[in-house]
């Protein structure tokens, strides 16, 4: 039985806010399949411990599969009360959807469902979008229609044209369009990029010098950078190696150094064989003259994987030192999480004794 003494109340038992209490939640979540069995209910206690009822549930749910199967369905049955006792419709809509994923299928179309049903309930119809666009990757093919129509149901432009385009292989191709046609009135940079990015593929052939218009008329460079290797990959291969030099040059002409790293990081995977190294050699770089400890550790941990053999080594002890020059308890944590999966096993475990060890020190007076 789950010893309910541990669960979190709100009555004080730590201190800790709910920025912290996220980071564990995602910290346990990474962890998950690494922990040792004599380790696990060390991490059932931490996250029960959690009093954020979204941050909580999303621990729990990255526990589950991973605990003995006598104790699976009643942590899944924890974290469903505890994500159903959340009345904002927007925050309980996240949290049955971090459960769902974690969920066999036809457990996880049952939620999937209700999770749908608790968008309906969102008023604010920007958030309804944002929690449309959410869900849409994980709707199942018995859900699709109803995902749509109740996208379609926004009056908001910008909200139902952004979870439009989450929904864009399933949609008509005049629709398609349609969403093309509001993007330049969507004033966030990073929206209207995300949003060039998700219908690209979708886009008659017809419409792509459109789309790539308002994809260069994008100030930010990150976003510009993002919609324009995008949409590149349905061009002609001379044209699509002309594109892909624009988003490139994009990304290398983002003055602050953490977020040029970020931009050509993601790239890197969709260049052409021969501009690879460029962006690479640049983001190492600009990764490397990044001031912050977690955003430093993180960068050079993403980039690990695309240096050669002889560089990835000490890409990845330098993002494991930066990770433990993190002040904050929780930030340290978590960013320790993350290089878990990437390490070698006997420094795997090391780190994730750490792990553990200091999240005991977060979650307890």
């Amino acid at each position: 039985m789950i010893d309910q003494s541990v669960a979190g109340d709100g009555h004080g038992h730590h201190e800790q806010n709910a920025s912290d209490e996220w980071a564990n939640a995602r910290t346990l979540g990474r962890l998950a399949r690494y922990l040792p069995d004599g380790s696990k209910s060390t991490a059932l206690t931490i996250a029960l411990r959690l009093d954020d009822p979204g941050a909580r549930t999303r621990a729990l749910s990255g526990l589950i599969n991973c605990l003995p199967e006598h104790l699976q369905t009643e942590v899944a049955n924890e974290a469903l009360a505890t994500a159903r006792g959340i009345s904002n419709e927007w925050l309980r809509t996240r949290a049955l959807l971090s459960l769902a994923l974690q969920l066999p299928a036809d457990s996880r179309l049952k939620l999937l469902r209700e999770a749908l049903d608790a968008v309906t309930g969102v008023e604010n119809e920007g958030l309804r979008g944002r929690a449309l666009s959410g869900l849409a990757s994980y709707l199942p093919d018995e859900l699709i229609d109803e995902g749509v129509a109740t996208t379609v149901a926004i009056h908001d432009n910008q909200g139902r044209a952004l979870a439009l385009s989450r929904f864009a292989r399933h949609l008509p191709q005049a629709t398609v369009v349609e969403v093309l046609s509001a993007a330049p009135d969507i004033a966030d940079e990073v929206l209207r990029g995300s949003l060039l990015s998700s219908i690209g593929a979708y886009l008659p052939e017809r419409r792509m010098d459109e789309a790539l218009d308002i994809a260069r008329s994008i100030a930010d460079a990150a976003s510009r950078s993002e919609a324009l290797c995008s949409l590149a990959t349905r061009l002609p291969d001379a044209a699509q190696r002309e594109v892909m030099r624009e988003a490139l040059d994009s990304a290398s002409s983002i003055e602050e150094v953490s977020t040029r790293a970020e931009a050509l990081t993601a790239l890197i995977d969709r260049l052409p064989d021969d501009f690879k190294s460029e962006a690479a050699d640049e983001a190492v770089v600009a990764a490397r003259a990044t001031v912050d400890d977690e955003m430093r550790s993180l960068l050079l941990s993403d980039l690990a994987s695309y240096l050669p053999d002889e560089l990835r080594s000490d890409a990845m002890l330098e993002a494991l030192d930066g990770a433990r020059q993190i002040a904050n308890a929780s930030s340290r944590a978590e960013a320790l999480s993350g290089l878990a999966g990437r390490l070698p096993d006997e420094l795997r475990d090391q780190v994730v004794s750490e792990v553990l060890a200091l999240m005991k020190t977060t979650t307890t007076n």
